[in-house]
């Protein structure tokens, strides 16, 4: 295990004392040949300016730096002998006799240096420049975004189907629509975009960080350069207490299924007056789309899933056994969530194993939910022994899309959609792209074609999948590229 870093540069001291850390020449003669803990250095305060340490307990923790894994850094400064000259302890120098050999003393990590040898920066002679030009001409929009051609307009939605959820989350939300550059809306295809779990549909609408994108900006940069037709997108909110909702209807957390398709969905219809619909997101928001369509196949045309979840035994069930070990940790379910819900964390996904305990409580809420005791939900493992519980597991498979394309409505409905899209990086940490691919061959099996695709990269790098979806979302609902519209002339 690395050791933790202390606020003092990018490296760290494998030595750390319980009080604050106090450099010195030389330590005292009588400790000569070894270091002094912290109480000995309170008693020698005196010597060479040092001081009493006031901390009690580890120094302060940065946990972004970088861990020098020697333990040795720049915090000590250059490391020196501990034994001093002969001269100072009234000793006489010794080539090994009876008395300990003297080792010369060193300005540097084992050079022999003297520190009066060193040479200060200004004597140093110049080597040979090495001018690095920094290539400008390749500098995307992901280092300074384009301002966006097309406008937002954010609404506030009042729900009905969400009043006396059981949580008590809003009813009312932000609701924001990307109107394109031409202003005309009338007609133009309609982009339900869904989020990820922790995710809520304005969040697509924030500047991106440094050399990322986001879906909002690659939609309006695909329409200014012609790579994509105009088109509406519109982003709900769909967070729960839990973080997640996938977009169902649950007497657990509420109506989030039609909230999007009996609401938002009738909403931008006649206020924009749009023409189809196509449904897409991004890990528990491809999941969305792709149970959406199968569920609503008259109002969604086509689906495009980027890491979706499919294929429970892969997604889900290795992150069983982290889950119950934090729950247990814990003290329970609901201590857990106590903790978490009450202040912010560090980490999400992997890193950080109570938000992934936590996640799978928001999946059960979706998907096992106790209809008799509404705010409730039940777990697919014991919370004493771990045990996998079939009967609970049972009930999340239902709603495994791999599952569902293979019951004769969810397949028809699958045979209806203009054009389906599933993608999947090939080093994603939860196995799905192993699940988009089980989903499209299962799709194939019943006579359905679907565009599956993969790429190098992990969950989060499906970013730039969407400019390789999109358009083909916008032809499949008869609105091609300008560009392609010209070269099929």
């Amino acid at each position: 295990m690395p050791h933790p870093a202390v606020e003092r540069g990018n490296h760290v001291s494998r030595r750390r004392s319980p009080g604050e850390h106090v450099p010195f020449d030389r330590p005292p003669p009588e400790y000569a040949h070894r270091r002094l803990n912290p109480a000995e250095r309170a008693r020698h305060a005196s010597y060479r300016g040092a001081r009493v340490p006031t901390s009690v307990g580890p120094p302060p923790v940065d946990r972004d730096a970088e861990v020098d894994e020697r333990g040795l850094g720049e915090t000590l400064g250059p490391l020196r002998a501990v034994v001093p000259d002969p001269g100072e302890l009234g000793e006489e120098p010794s080539g090994g006799g009876g008395a300990r050999a003297t080792p010369p003393r060193t300005g540097g990590h084992g050079t022999g240096t003297a520190p009066g040898d060193l040479k200060p920066p200004d004597s140093i002679a110049p080597g040979p420049l090495m001018p690095i030009r920094v290539p400008t001409e390749a500098r995307s929009e992901s280092v300074f975004p384009a301002p966006l051609k097309g406008r937002v307009e954010v609404h506030r939605f009042p729900s009905r189907v969400l009043e006396g959820n059981p949580w008590d989350d809003p009813i009312e939300r932000d609701l924001p629509v990307y109107v394109p550059p031409s202003g005309v809306t009338e007609g133009r295809p309609l982009l339900l975009l869904l989020s990820g779990y922790t995710g809520a549909g304005w969040m697509h609408f924030l500047r991106p960080r440094y050399l990322t994108d986001s879906i909002v900006g690659r939609l309006d940069r695909l329409i200014r350069t012609g790579d994509a037709s105009e088109a509406v997108l519109v982003a709900p909110d769909c967070l729960t207490t839990l973080g997640g909702s996938q977009y169902l209807n649950s007497t657990a957390s509420g109506r989030y299924e039609d909230y999007v398709m009996t609401e938002v969905l009738p909403w931008v219809h006649e206020r924009y007056r749009t023409g189809p619909t196509a449904v897409l997101g991004t890990s528990s928001g491809g999941y969305g789309a792709m149970v959406l369509a199968l569920r609503h196949p008259d109002a969604l045309r086509a689906l495009g899933s980027n890491a979706g979840d499919a294929y429970f035994e892969y997604s889900y069930l290795p992150e069983f056994p982290r889950a119950f070990r934090e729950i247990r940790a814990a003290g329970g379910p609901e201590a857990l969530l106590r903790q978490l819900l009450s202040a912010p964390v560090s980490a999400f996904g992997p890193a950080n194993p109570k938000v992934q305990a936590l996640e799978h409580m928001g999946y059960a809420s979706a998907y096992s939910p106790i209809e008799s005791e509404p705010g409730r939900f039940d777990l697919p493992f014991d919370l004493e022994t771990g045990e996998l519980r079939t009967e609970v597991w049972s009930r999340w498979l239902a709603w495994d899309p791999v599952r569902m394309v293979r019951t004769e409505r969810y397949r028809d409905a699958l045979r209806r959609l203009a054009y389906v899209y599933a993608d999947g990086g090939t080093r994603d940490e939860y196995g799905l792209d192993i699940g988009a691919r089980i989903f499209a061959a299962e799709a194939r099996r019943q006579g359905i074609k679907v565009d599956f695709q993969e790429f190098d990269g992990v969950h989060s790098d499906g970013g730039p999948r969407y400019d390789v979806m999109i358009p083909r979302l916008l032809a499949a609902l008869g609105h091609p590229a300008p560009g392609a519209r010209r070269a099929s002339v």
